[in-house]
């Protein structure tokens, strides 16, 4: 009996020691309440991007980071998070293996007033330890709209001008359904909340295409060209300040030619002209209202050929700056030239991005508050990718500033997406905000944006308006901003079929 009772007792002390040295060898996780992970604070760096604060406090014994070799450490880290409370790693995360851990993790949420629940997480052992969970709401412009005004026709946006009482006059060429080779001007007047004021017809025998629109000191000037841009004539047409037509001057030039135009301190009408024939002399036009005159001034040799791709120019008492495309180059071609049509400076503006991979094409040009000329242009380069560019030139000697890139944040991979920016302005402190659309490469996704760039250019946040569509039916053609800092943005909506007559002007308002 004492041999079985001696064998049995060295059974059961070998059955010990063999289960004390199991739990030895196996790592058991260690208790919740020794994991201490915090999310300390949410930072906003613009409407979208947002940067969490961790804290890190492993149990001891335990290493969120380190060698390989080391079990006793957490196998990954990061932050999860969701939309609707409580998030795990089941949900989105952004989760890091680095030896350097975090202090904090950025994230772009590209979706205005969004509230966001995070939890910083650390996987031990395969056990999730979470965090206590902490909320944010994304921002964006505050008091927005949008209003949409059916034209019943064929109706394109060819000028907006801003009225000092937050108003606006809006220029548009309009087809008849019925007789596409029928085109006739419209001028319509919105105040700043929307509200169409009236909408005036300028229906002339003849194919006219308004091409600009010119806020004078009692009333409007409206630029239209005949059916032939290059062969035809020009027609100025003077409007009261509610749109009723009560002058108009025919030009031999054709619209093509005009580089500039402006209203001078006597209240005169200066167009600064090209010639269209192969000397490409410039002279200038002067309507003077009040005696129903017109008189040619300051003809010029040009000094350089701007009649390839011209763009768009701005025109001041001081003179006047075109942009234009550089045919077989890829470049565009800036020159300015003084109010008598004296030759200041001419560059070019090549395509820094990717140099000889694609295109660039100027878009539009400004006067900023420092009265330097700035450039918009879109680079196109492989695979039919596209970014936006900013320049500011100096007045005086053409000389380069600054030069930024318009893009939006990497919500998507720059080289995945065509950004096309169609228009620019500036507020009163100099700040710049940039339009135009975003499409990914595959067509899925498209929507309007705009880009705030400092003085200098310098990325301060992007905005993407709110659509009803994964796919943007609707461009931009005009953004301005009011020296209250009110955002107003002009498109038309792309119609589809047979309803295509029946376009759909809209304004969009936001303010920061």
């Amino acid at each position: 009996m004492k041999k079985y009772c001696s064998l049995f007792v060295a059974f059961a002390l070998l059955a010990i020691i063999a289960n004390l040295s199991c739990k030895k060898d196996k790592i058991l996780p260690p208790a919740a309440e020794d994991v201490r992970l915090s999310i300390d604070s949410i930072g906003a760096f613009d409407f979208y991007h947002l940067r969490i604060f961790v804290s890190w406090k492993m149990p001891e014994g335990y290493q969120l980071v380190g060698d390989s070799t080391i079990i006793n450490k957490a196998s990954e880290h990061g932050i999860c998070y969701n939309y609707t409370g409580n998030p795990t790693i089941n949900d989105t995360k952004t989760q890091s293996y680095t030896n350097d851990p975090k202090t904090s993790i950025d994230g772009l949420f590209v979706k205005s007033y969004l509230t966001i629940y995070f939890r910083a997480y650390v996987i031990i052992n395969g056990t999730v330890y979470y965090s206590p969970q902490k909320s944010t709401t994304t921002s964006g412009l505050k008091d927005q709209w949008e209003k949409e005004f059916i034209s019943g026709d064929f109706f394109s946006i060819r000028s907006v001008v801003y009225d000092d009482n937050n108003g606006f006059a809006i220029l548009g060429s309009v087809h008849g359904a019925d007789s596409p080779d029928n085109c006739w001007s419209r001028l319509i007047k919105v105040d700043g909340n929307g509200n169409m004021l009236w909408s005036k017809d300028y229906r002339e025998s003849v194919y006219y295409m308004p091409y600009r629109l010119l806020k004078i000191n009692d009333g409007y000037v409206i630029i239209s060209g005949s059916k032939n841009p290059d062969t035809g004539n020009t027609l100025v047409a003077k409007t009261t300040s509610e749109g009723s037509q009560v002058d108009r001057f025919v030009l031999g030039p054709p619209v093509s030619t005009l580089i500039g135009i402006h209203e001078n301190a006597i209240r005169q009408l200066v167009l600064n002209m090209r010639d269209n024939s192969i000397s490409f002399d410039l002279w200038t036009n002067l309507i003077d209202w009040p005696n129903k005159s017109i008189s040619l001034m300051n003809p010029r040799k040009s000094q350089y050929n701007i009649s390839s791709g011209l763009k768009k120019s701005i025109s001041t008492p001081d003179g006047w700056t075109v942009i234009s495309d550089v045919h077989g180059e890829d470049a565009v071609s800036i020159a300015s030239y003084s109010l008598d049509n004296h030759y200041k400076w001419h560059v070019k503006q090549e395509n820094y991005y990717y140099p000889g991979t694609g295109n660039i094409e100027g878009i539009s040009i400004r006067q900023n508050v420092q009265k330097n000329p700035v450039v918009l242009t879109c680079v196109t380069y492989y695979p039919k990718s596209s970014i936006g560019t900013l320049t500011e030139l100096d007045a005086n000697t053409g000389k380069q500033l600054w030069h930024q890139f318009i893009r939006p944040p990497n919500f998507i991979g720059v080289r995945d997406s065509r950004t096309m920016p169609t228009d620019f302005s500036q507020d009163r402190d100099g700040n710049y905000y940039v339009t135009g659309t975003v499409q990914t490469l595959d067509s899925t996704r498209a929507w309007r944006f705009i880009m705030k760039h400092g003085t200098q250019g310098a990325y301060n946040w992007h905005y993407r308006i709110p659509e009803s569509d994964s796919i943007s039916k609707k461009d931009v053609h005009s953004i301005f901003v009011t020296p209250e800092k009110t955002i107003y943005l002009f498109g038309a909506r792309k119609t589809d079929g047979l309803t295509e007559a029946n376009t759909q002007l809209y304004i969009f308002k936001g303010r920061e």
